[in-house]
């Protein structure tokens, strides 16, 4: 009787272990996916510099228009 009081108490505990694990995992795993795009973010910011050009927005469209009009 005393062998199956502990083979229980040993049971409800692996059980308790396991959910704890699974939590521990499944929490660990939310956040690492909050992180990333705040760290990929601030690599993206510390390795590129935004470079500013000008642009000829009428010619740049037209050649737009001509691609278009060829896919038809």
């Amino acid at each position: 009787m005393a062998q199956d009081y502990l083979y229980n108490e040993f049971a409800q505990f692996n059980e308790m272990a396991e959910e704890a694990i699974q939590a521990i995992h499944s929490e660990a795993t939310r956040i690492q996916k909050i992180t990333e795009p705040f760290l990929d973010l601030a690599n993206l910011e510390k390795e590129n510099v935004l470079e500013i050009n000008e642009v000829d927005l009428v010619s740049t469209c037209e050649s737009i228009l001509k691609q278009l009009k060829h896919k038809k």
